[in-house]
């Protein structure tokens, strides 16, 4: 049934479609459609999960039910073991379940137990891994019955072997496109940024664009830097905040919208960050969507106008002694108590008492309420 001239020409069908799909020219999800059509029985799905297995980013599928598939994509998808396995192996890897990981090694997982095995008749699998440019990668498996291993499990993997370059050119093109999409978002961003320093950074931190001003800071490294493409901070524990601000924003998560107050000897900078938005929703042939972007904007606090009275004022009118007028510099530039703590070199309890002592002499109770009072002296 599937001797060699079938195999050609079953991988040669498959093959014109991904070319076609990848052009927007058909949908996707004729691709396992075909896979199906040719090996009667069978689920073919084409996927991709995120780096970090936190988002799905395509899942096209033939012959699943739509139960199934919903709980796949909404929680099944983040705990299959197999996509673990797949990672580890090289692009272009085309492998059978039971030859290099047979379901019965998934057995105690909840994976096996609540999604496959229910199923019934598909813990036999073939499948092949191609990887683009950066983490993006695919995973095309194609689960049938045990019974059917001994007429699916060669004739299958040779049609993949065949899809290999379809799949990769598919992927390379992809990738290409997405790029320039990320590329001509980030110079967008930053080309009108002329009074501050403006750099655009991905989910790693790696560092996708920068303004004249801010390639200046980043060749004084400080307080940017950057090595080996990955953008940090100076003082090195301003890193982590840094990298918890890009992580929530890439992932559309609230922050803070306050400025993070960065200080290196006796350099204080204030940096600001907005998500950049890249679409690629009118290209719909597309294996990887555009990675997501953050504009970070860097500005000295002597750039930003003062909302703080003079410390002789303040100390008139509300008899706040120069520590706490300190502290409320600090909070009015943004910082939050555990940065003007660290800036002011005092432990956050400290700050805090010292904190709620401001509050009782101005008879405010929060950050926002000090502020606005302080600016209405000014």
């Amino acid at each position: 049934m599937y001797d060699s001239e079938a195999i050609a020409r079953i991988a040669a069908e498959i093959g014109e479609k991904v070319d076609c799909a990848v052009l927007g020219q058909i949908p996707w999800e004729e691709v396992p459609r075909a896979i199906v059509g040719a090996f009667p029985g069978s689920m073919a799905t084409l996927q991709s999960l995120s780096a970090n297995h936190d988002r799905l980013n395509f899942l096209y599928v033939e012959n699943v039910d739509p139960a199934y598939l919903k709980s796949y994509m909404e929680h099944y998808a983040f705990v299959n073991p197999w996509a673990e396995h797949w990672e580890s192996v090289p692009s272009g890897t085309v492998a059978l379940s039971e030859r290099e990981y047979p379901a019965r090694l998934l057995e105690g997982t909840e994976f096996y137990h609540d999604w496959l095995k229910p199923q019934k008749n598909l813990e036999a699998a073939a499948g092949i891994k191609v990887s683009g440019e950066g983490d993006s990668l695919i995973f095309l498996p194609v689960h049938y019955d045990m019974a059917q291993s001994a007429d699916y499990d060669d004739p299958l993997s040779h049609v993949l072997l065949r899809l290999r370059g379809n799949l990769a050119r598919a992927m390379h093109l992809s990738t290409q496109m997405t790029t320039g999409m990320e590329r001509a978002a980030a110079s967008a961003a930053i080309v009108e940024r002329q009074d501050c320093a403006a750099i655009v950074v991905d989910a790693s931190l790696r560092l996708r664009a920068a303004n004249d001003m801010a390639q200046q800071l980043l060749s004084a490294g400080d307080p940017l830097r950057v090595h080996q493409g990955q953008v940090s901070l100076a003082p090195k524990g301003a890193t982590l905040r840094f990298a918890e601000i890009i992580h929530a924003l890439t992932r559309s998560l609230p922050i803070d919208a306050t400025p993070l107050v960065v200080r290196n000897e006796n350099q204080t900078h204030l940096l600001s960050f907005a998500a950049i938005p890249v679409s690629a929703s009118t290209l719909t042939g597309l294996l990887t969507q555009p990675q997501p972007l953050v504009l970070v904007l860097v500005r000295k606090p002597e750039a930003t106008p003062s909302i703080i009275p003079p410390a002789d004022v303040l100390s008139e009118v509300f008899l706040l002694t120069p520590a706490e007028i300190r502290l409320c510099n600090e909070l009015a530039v943004g910082a939050s108590l555990a940065e003007a703590a660290a800036g002011l070199g005092i432990s956050v309890e400290t700050a805090r008492v010292r904190c709620k002592t401001i509050f009782q002499k101005t008879q405010t109770h929060r950050q926002i309420e000090l502020v606005t009072l302080l600016r209405s002296l000014r």
